[in-house]
């Protein structure tokens, strides 16, 4: 939420966006410090790990499946001659 006092606007840091890319990867790096912090102190190193490793095949899989979907929604009628291609010049 935002509010104005004395024409300056004031945002809380639940309501800031991330928009940008290099604000996302500082914001995801700092949160990956954290866990991998708090994972080396309590011992939990392997269970961090796992948890990682599983993200990792989830989203390669939801990946796999976007583009598959993409590849049929391709029309191939529209291509003028398949064996021919023609590049940028």
């Amino acid at each position: 939420m935002r509010s104005i006092y004395l024409n300056v606007m004031v945002y809380n840091k639940s309501a800031k966006q991330l928009n940008s890319k290099r604000e996302f990867y500082g914001h995801g790096f700092g949160l990956c410090k954290k866990a991998l912090n708090l994972a080396i102190t309590n011992g939990s190193n392997k269970v961090f790990e796992e948890l990682l490793q599983d993200f990792i095949k989830q989203q390669l899989s939801v990946q796999n499946e976007n583009n598959e979907q993409i590849e049929h929604e391709i029309d191939v009628s529209k291509i003028s001659n398949l064996a021919r291609h023609k590049g940028k010049s």
